[in-house]
C-alpha cells in the first residue's frame, strides 16, 4: 500500500525504485531552485535527510516540458483558480526507477506537486518504490477557511497550517480576519482597528494582530508552496470589532448572548474606512479574490444587507478583484465571476433544531436561515460560481462521534461546537462527493471548488486546532483533488500511515481506535 493522499489520477507500479540518501542531488535548472527548496527543507525536517542542488546529473530530477501528450490526456480540473495561473498548472507527472526520480509538469506549481508525491512517499522509508503517476487535481479551488479571530494564531503557527495544507495539495488558505471578537490585520490610517479592535479573542482569550510585514510575509510563504491567500473582511454583520474600534460608525447590542451589529451606511467616513481596508488588502494580496463575508446578518433588514453588500461588491470590481462571498452574499448582486460559498446545508433540520424554544434569539435564527434555500439558485442566476463548504461535510469544527481513546476524553468533549453542529464519525465525514451534493440542492449549479473550514470558538491552543484538522483534512483533501470514487475501505489505510508523519512533526490528533497503527500518538 503506497501512502498517496490524494489518490493519484493514473498510478502504475513497475519495477524497483531506489534508496533516497544524503548528500544525493536534486538535479534543477538555477532557475526553479526556488520550487525544490520546500522540498528539500522539508526532507530535512521530517526524514534528516540532507539534499543538494545541482544543474547537473542527481537522483531527483525536475524538468518542465512544452508539450507531453500524457499529461495532456488528463482529465481538465473544474472550477476556477484563486491565482492567475492556468487552470491545469499542477498537472505534473513522477516516475521512479533505479536510477532515480523524474518529475516533469508544464508549470512550476506541477513540479511542486510532484514533489509532495515523492515526500509522501518516503513515509514508509528511504527506499522509493517503482512508480510511474500520472496525476491532476479534480478541482481548481482547494482550500481551508482558518479563523484566527476568536482564537489568535501567530504567524509561525499559520506558517504551520501551510505546511499542513502543503501536504495535502491545498491551494488557497482563506483568512478570516474579522469578525465581532476581533480585527487581526493593521491597516495604514485607521490605527483604532489594531490597538482597540484587535485586543481580545473569544471567551477572554489573548487577542493580537498582523502586521503588514507580517501578512506579507504569510502571503510570500503560501507562495512559495503555490497556495494563495484569500482574505476575508467579513460585512455587514459580524462588524462589533469595527465598530468598537469606532464606535460613530455603528451600534452593537446583545440578543441570547449573541452580538448584533448595525453599521452606519450613511455614514461617509465608513466608506473611506472599507474602500481603504478593501484597497489595501488588494495591494498586499497577489491572488483574484476578496472574500466579503455577507453572512449571518443578525437584526439587519434584507434591503440593508443587499445593498450594503452591493456597494461592497462594487469597491472590489474596482480594484480589479473578484468577490468571494458566504452564500447569503448572493442576496445582493454578485457578478459573473464572482463566488458563493455554500455553507447551509440545514434548512430542512431547523424547527427541529430550535424545538420547543420561543426566545426572540430562536425566532431570528430559524428566520434568518429559513431564507438560504434561494441563495445558490440567486448565485447560479447571477453568473457566480459554488464553493463547496457545507456545514456536513466541510466544517472541522464538528465534535467527533467516535469514540475516543482514554487519554483523549477531554480533548474529545471539549472541542467541536457542539451546542451549534451534530457530532459526526470520521467515516461519515468522508462520505460525500462534491458534484452529486451540489446537484442535489443546485441544479445547474457551476462548481468553483471546495473548502474546508474551521471555527475556533472551542480552540485554545494550536494543538486543539490540530486535533479538529487531523484526521479529517485529508480526507477533505481526497474528494477535491482524487478522481471520483474513492471508498472509505480504501482509504482508511492511506490515512492510518499518516500517522507516522503526524507523530515526527509532534502534531496532535484525533486517534480512535480505527486508525490503529505503530505511531504515537500526541496530545
Amino acid at each position: 500500500m503506497l501512502p498517496l493522499i490524494p489518490t493519484p489520477t493514473v498510478l502504475t507500479q513497475s519495477g524497483p525504485g531506489f534508496t533516497l540518501e544524503s548528500g544525493m542531488a536534486v538535479g534543477v535548472d538555477p532557475s526553479l531552485a526556488g520550487v525544490a527548496r520546500p522540498f528539500l527543507t522539508g526532507l530535512l525536517d521530517d526524514h534528516e535527510l540532507r539534499l543538494e542542488l545541482s544543474d547537473g546529473p542527481a537522483a531527483v530530477t525536475l524538468e518542465l516540458v512544452a508539450d507531453d501528450q500524457d499529461l495532456a490526456a488528463l482529465p481538465h480540473a473544474s472550477g476556477v483558480r484563486a491565482d492567475d495561473l492556468a487552470p491545469d498548472a499542477e498537472r505534473y507527472g513522477l516516475e521512479i526507477t533505479a536510477e532515480g526520480a523524474r518529475i516533469w509538469a508544464g508549470a512550476p506549481a506541477g513540479l511542486h506537486r510532484g514533489l509532495t508525491t515523492l515526500r509522501q512517499l518516503l513515509i514508509n522509508g528511504p527506499e522509493l518504490p517503482g512508480v510511474r503517476i500520472l496525476d491532476a487535481p479534480r478541482y481548481a479551488w482547494r482550500g481551508l477557511n482558518l479563523d484566527v479571530v476568536r482564537t489568535f494564531f501567530e504567524p509561525d503557527a499559520v506558517r504551520r497550517v501551510i505546511d499542513l495544507l502543503d501536504s495535502y495539495k491545498f491551494n488557497v488558505l482563506h483568512l478570516h480576519l474579522t469578525d465581532d471578537q476581533g480585527w487581526r490585520l493593521e491597516i495604514d490610517g485607521w490605527p483604532e482597528l489594531t490597538s482597540v479592535g484587535a485586543q481580545g479573542a473569544y471567551d477572554g482569550r489573548p487577542g493580537g494582530f498582523y502586521t503588514i510585514e507580517d501578512y506579507h510575509d504569510i502571503v510570500a510563504y503560501a507562495a512559495e508552496r503555490f497556495i494563495t491567500v484569500v482574505p476575508e473582511f467579513d460585512l455587514p454583520g459580524h462588524s462589533t470589532a469595527l465598530i468598537r474600534s469606532y464606535p460613530e460608525f455603528g451600534t452593537v447590542d446583545q440578543v441570547g448572548g449573541l452580538s448584533r451589529s448595525q453599521l452606519d451606511a450613511d455614514q461617509p467616513r465608513l466608506w473611506e474606512l472599507i474602500t481603504d481596508v478593501l484597497g489595501q488588502y488588494a495591494a498586499l494580496t497577489p491572488g483574484r479574490f476578496l472574500h466579503l463575508g455577507g453572512d449571518e446578518g443578525f437584526g439587519l433588514s434584507d434591503d440593508f444587507h443587499a445593498d450594503f453588500l452591493d456597494r461592497a461588491i462594487g469597491i472590489v470590481h474596482g480594484l480589479g478583484k473578484r468577490v468571494v462571498g458566504w452564500q447569503e452574499a448572493a442576496r445582493a448582486g454578485l457578478g459573473d465571476g464572482d463566488i458563493a460559498q455554500y455553507w447551509i446545508d440545514f434548512t430542512d433540520r431547523l424547527e427541529a433544531m430550535f424545538e420547543g424554544r420561543q426566545d426572540d434569539l430562536a425566532r431570528q435564527l430559524v428566520e434568518l436561515f429559513g431564507k438560504a434555500d434561494d441563495d445558490l439558485g440567486r448565485a447560479v442566476g447571477q453568473g457566480a460560481g459554488i464553493l463547496f463548504s457545507p456545514v456536513g461535510f466541510c466544517y472541522l469544527d464538528r465534535p467527533y462521534d467516535d469514540p475516543p481513546g482514554e487519554d483523549q476524553q477531554e480533548l474529545w468533549q471539549r472541542l467541536g461546537l457542539r451546542q451549534a453542529y451534530p457530532p459526526v464519525t470520521i467515516e461519515d465525514a468522508f462520505g460525500f462527493d462534491p458534484d452529486l451534493a451540489l446537484a442535489e440542492v443546485a441544479p445547474g449549479a457551476v462548481i468553483s471548488g471546495v473548502e474546508a473550514t474551521v471555527w475556533c470558538e472551542t480552540v485554545t491552543s494550536e494543538s486543539d486546532l490540530q486535533f479538529l484538522l487531523l484526521p479529517r483534512l485529508p480526507g477533505i483533501a481526497e474528494r477535491a483533488w482524487a478522481p471520483a470514487g474513492t471508498s472509505w475501505a480504501e482509504f482508511l489505510p492511506r490515512l492510518a500511515a499518516h500517522r507516522e508523519l503526524w507523530a515526527t512533526r509532534g502534531y496532535t490528533w484525533f486517534d480512535p481506535a480505527e486508525l490503529a497503527g505503530p505511531a504515537t500518538v500526541t496530545s
